[in-house]
């Protein structure tokens, strides 16, 4: 270990030590650190978002007021649209249905930026919860190199890492067309060999209800109903 590292650690865990009792904040509705296709791709280091055109806004974030080089954040958004999908708090609301086969409509974005405080995601476990039906993600570093197509092994020294992510991208069986709530908990803790410190973890609901053609067909088919039985 360099001396450079051996320092930033320090640095790091002296901040753990004056912050432990702290207890991170959430705020909603808000923008990540950074969130920008523009974003400079630094091998190593940076990992930006893929694609072109996302916007920033309507985040879960999860951060220190006492140590705001740590930032975490969750959020849903249509699939091939810049637009976050709408919120109330940690709440979104999306459409059942598919983007193409077997993926929905809608991706769950992931912000971590460690940026600034002298620590990378090898100092942490970073882990990810979640109520989707199939959906699991039991090494959810190797599934985000997938997903950024790094090689194995090279999240560890990251400092900013942003991607979305499809509830069927890591499933096999996951309904798109399936209504109802999932729930997402992305987590950051600090590994064991550091001080003790708080986890940060950012949670999301997404409700997903029928799309406008299902729901305006069920309602025909009601109304049909009504009108068969006044027939007899």
């Amino acid at each position: 270990m360099t001396i450079t590292r051996i320092a930033a650690l320090t640095l790091g865990a002296a901040c753990f030590v004056s912050t432990a009792i702290a207890v991170p904040t959430t705020s909603f509705d808000a923008n990540a650190s950074e969130w920008s296709s523009s974003t400079i791709f630094v091998p190593g280091i940076i990992q930006p978002i893929g694609g072109s055109g996302q916007v920033n806004g309507n985040f879960t974030i999860v951060a220190d007021a006492a140590l705001p080089n740590i930032q975490i954040g969750l959020r849903a958004i249509e699939r091939f649209s810049p637009t976050p999908l709408d919120n109330v708090g940690p709440v979104y609301t999306a459409l059942a249905g598919e983007s193409t086969p077997g993926l929905s409509t809608w991706n769950y974005d992931i912000h971590i930026d460690l940026r600034g405080s002298g620590l990378t995601f090898g100092d942490f476990v970073v882990s990810l919860a979640t109520t989707v039906p199939n959906h699991t993600t039991p090494d959810l570093q190797a599934a985000l190199e997938f997903a950024g197509s790094l090689p194995a092994g090279t999240l560890s020294g990251l400092q900013l890492f942003q991607t979305s992510l499809n509830p069927g991208f890591f499933a096999s069986g996951v309904d798109p067309f399936a209504t109802g709530t999932q729930t997402f908990d992305l987590s950051l803790t600090p590994r064991s060999d550091l001080v003790p410190a708080p986890a940060y973890t950012a949670s999301i609901s997404v409700v997903i209800v029928p799309e406008p053609a299902t729901t305006l067909l069920a309602g025909l088919a009601c109304v049909g109903g009504v009108l068969a039985t006044r027939r007899r």
